[in-house]
């Protein structure tokens, strides 16, 4: 039994890296959309004026 948890304690711990790894992906993109929305806004509210 003490064979067995050593094997699936790692693999748990690099499934979480893995998810950490893509949620900070998805994070940074989500980033990257909204401040391009930010400069297209600032962009036509200059152009308003």
């Amino acid at each position: 039994k003490e064979k067995m948890q050593d094997c699936i304690a790692p693999n748990l711990l690099e499934q979480l890296n893995v998810d950490d790894i893509e949620l900070s992906e998805i994070r940074s993109k989500k980033i990257q959309k909204i401040k391009k929305l930010v400069q297209i806004t600032e962009n036509e509210s200059e152009d308003d004026f």
